[in-house]
C-alpha cells in the first residue's frame, strides 16, 4: 500500500477530539459556523453521502478478513 502524504492544515475552532488506534482526528465546527440550520443539514447530508459507503466497504473487508471491530 502507498505511504499516505501528511499534509498539515490550520487548525480551526475544534469542537470535538477523537483518538483512535493512535490518530488523532480534530472535529471543526468552522464550516457551519455562520449557517443556517438548513445550510448545515446539506453539509452534514453531502459528508454523509461520501462517507459512508466507504466506512461501508471498509467494515466489509474487515469482516471477511475478520479482522472488524465491534
Amino acid at each position: 500500500m502507498p505511504k499516505r502524504r501528511t499534509v498539515p492544515i490550520e487548525q480551526g475552532n475544534v469542537v470535538l477530539t477523537v483518538v483512535k488506534n493512535g490518530a488523532k482526528v480534530y472535529f471543526c465546527d468552522d464550516c457551519c459556523r455562520d449557517k443556517t440550520e438548513e445550510e448545515v443539514q446539506e453539509i452534514l447530508q453531502r459528508t454523509a453521502d461520501e462517507l459512508l459507503p466507504r466506512l461501508r466497504a471498509e467494515h466489509e473487508r474487515r469482516l471477511r478478513a475478520g479482522t472488524a471491530t465491534k
